[in-house]
C-alpha cells in the first residue's frame, strides 16, 4: 500500500511536466513517458508479486513495451533495474542479451561486457586461454560478438569457431528447444562466414569456407532472408570477379566459364529467387542482380532451369520495378534469354497491362527491326486480352 501510494504521488508531481512538455514537442516529453512507463511498472511488479499466474503475461508485456520504444541505452538500463526487483537476469536472458547488444552498437562496451559477464557468471577475460562455455551458447554467441566489437577479432573468430563445432556435434534438433538452438547455430555460421570474409578477404581458399558457413545458414534456419541474402551474394560476387578475370584474359565460354556457372552461377540464382521470395522490404537491389546473372549466363541450360524453377515461387509484381531493364532486352540475340523474357513480359501484361503498354509502344517504334518485331510480338499477345489498351497506344 505505501509503494501504491507513493506510486500515485510521483504520477501526479509529473503530470504537470509532461503535459507542459508534450505540448512542446515529442522529443521533450519521451524522457518524462519514460519515467511514466517506469512508474506503471512499478504497479505491475507488485501485481507480478501478489498474481503468480501473470507472471508470464506481465514478462511479455515487458519485453513488447520495450521493444515499441526508443533504443536508448540510458532508458532501457533504468527500465531493466525495475524488471530486476521482481525477475532475475538469469530468468529474462532475452531482454539482458537485447540490452547487452544495444550496449554494444552504441559504443557502450564497458557496459556490454559487464551485463555478458553477468549472465555468463563468470569473466571470460580471466581465462583467455580457454575456451567459452557452451552451456548457454546464446550468451556465449553474444560476448563473442562483444569481444569482436572491442578488437579482439582473431579470438572471436577462434571462440565461435569452437561454439559452432560444439553446437553443430548435437545431432538431435527435434524438440522446440532444439529448433532454438538451430535458428542460433544459423547466425552463427552466418556471422562466422562474414568475419572470415573480414579476416581473410576472397581467395580460393577463403570463398570455399565462407560458402560453406552461408549455405549452412540456410539449412538451419530455411526461411531466414539474411542467410540466403547473403550466400547467393557471395556466389554472385565470385562469379562476377571470375567474369572479369575471363574478360582480361580475352577467354570467354571455356571450361572454367561452364564450371564457374555450376559451382556458382546456379547457386546464386537460386539463392536471390529464395531472398526475393523472403524479402519484407525492397528487393530491388536483389533483383537487379538475378538480372545481370540472367542475361549474362541465362543461355546455359542449368541456369535457364534455374529461372525457369524460380519464376513460380515468386510474385509477379516483383518484376514491375525492373520492367525498363526487361524490355531494353527484348531484341537479345541469347535465344533461351530472349524466350524467357517473353515469357515473363507476357505473364506482366495479362496482370499489369498499364505497365507494359506504353514503354513497349516505344520500343515498337525503335529503329532496330529485331527490337520493333520483337515489341510488336509481345503488343499482339497482349492484344488478345487487353486489346483496348493496346490499340489507344497504338494510335
Amino acid at each position: 500500500e505505501l509503494a501504491q501510494t507513493l506510486i500515485d504521488d510521483t504520477r501526479d508531481l509529473l503530470d504537470t511536466e509532461l503535459t507542459a512538455m508534450a505540448g512542446e514537442s515529442y522529443e521533450r516529453a519521451y524522457g518524462a513517458m519514460v519515467c511514466v512507463q517506469m512508474l506503471a511498472e512499478l504497479e505491475e511488479v507488485i501485481q507480478y508479486k501478489l498474481i503468480p499466474e501473470r507472471q508470464e503475461t506481465i514478462k511479455q508485456m515487458w519485453w513488447d513495451r520495450l521493444l515499441g520504444g526508443q533504443r536508448l541505452v540510458e532508458d532501457w538500463q533504468r527500465i531493466l533495474q525495475v524488471h530486476s526487483l521482481v525477475v532475475n537476469p538469469a530468468n529474462d536472458v532475452r531482454t539482458w542479451l537485447k540490452f547487452a547488444s544495444l550496449c554494444r552498437k552504441s559504443g557502450s562496451l564497458k557496459l556490454s561486457e559487464k551485463t555478458l559477464v553477468m549472465l555468463l557468471r563468470y569473466d571470460p577475460s580471466e581465462f583467455p586461454e580457454h575456451a567459452l562455455q557452451h552451456s548457454e551458447p546464446d550468451i556465449s554467441f553474444a560476448y563473442t560478438k562483444h569481444m569482436w566489437m572491442a578488437g579482439q577479432r582473431k579470438r572471436a573468430y577462434d571462440q565461435l569457431n569452437s561454439l559452432v563445432a560444439d553446437m553443430s556435434a548435437e545431432k538431435n534438433f527435434e524438440t522446440e528447444e532444439k529448433d532454438e538452438n538451430r535458428r542460433l547455430l544459423a547466425r552463427c555460421y552466418m556471422k562466422l562466414g562474414q568475419w572470415q570474409n573480414q579476416l581473410q578477404g576472397l581467395n580460393e581458399q577463403s570463398i570455399r569456407g565462407i560458402l560453406a558457413c552461408y549455405e549452412k545458414a540456410t539449412k538451419h534456419d530455411s526461411n531466414w532472408y539474411k542467410a540466403w541474402h547473403l550466400w547467393a551474394y557471395m556466389n554472385f560476387e565470385v562469379v562476377q570477379n571470375q567474369k572479369q578475370q575471363e574478360d582480361l584474359q580475352k577467354n570467354p565460354g571455356g571450361d572454367k566459364e561452364k564450371c564457374m556457372i555450376k559451382q556458382y552461377a546456379v547457386p546464386a540464382v537460386e539463392g536471390f529467387f529464395r531472398s526475393i521470395n523472403l524479402s519484407q522490404g525492397n528487393s530491388l537491389q536483389d533483383t537487379l542482380r538475378l538480372l545481370t546473372l540472367w542475361f549474362d549466363y541465362g543461355q546455359y541450360p542449368k541456369v535457364f532451369d534455374a529461372l525457369v524453377e524460380g519464376m513460380r515461387m515468386i510474385e509477379i509484381n516483383t518484376w514491375l520495378q525492373v520492367i525498363p531493364q526487361l524490355i531494353a532486352r527484348i531484341d537479345t540475340p541469347r535465344n533461351l534469354v530472349g524466350e524467357l523474357i517473353h515469357q515473363l513480359l507476357n505473364d506482366i501484361g495479362k496482370c499489369h497491362p498499364q505497365a507494359l503498354v506504353y514503354p513497349l509502344t516505344v520500343a515498337s517504334n525503335s529503329a532496330s527491326s529485331a527490337r520493333r518485331q520483337a515489341a510488336h510480338k509481345i503488343l499482339g499477345s497482349m492484344g488478345e486480352h487487353s486489346s483496348t489498351l493496346v490499340n489507344q497506344a497504338i494510335m
